[in-house]
């Protein structure tokens, strides 16, 4: 998540070429799509988004949908 939080691709793209467990969740219930998505970084978005990351609803944490990050 810290990757993604902090909108360092380089990073999130070696952590998934590694075999980083994409979907895990924070104890918050976030995960690394739910921090990109919230800290504005399109690039890790977009990076999670089409390595098949999933979207889903989390209560613990703004999330903007693919289409609002997109639109910026």
């Amino acid at each position: 998540a810290w990757s993604s939080a902090n909108g360092h691709v380089g990073v999130a793209r070696y952590l998934l070429k590694k075999g980083a467990q994409v979907d895990a969740r924070d104890l918050a219930g976030s995960s690394a799509l739910d921090w990109a998505a919230f800290s504005g970084h399109t690039g890790v978005t977009n990076l999670l988004l089409s390595n098949g990351v999933k979207q889903t609803e989390n209560k613990n944490l703004f999330v903007l949908t693919q289409d609002q990050i997109l639109q910026g």
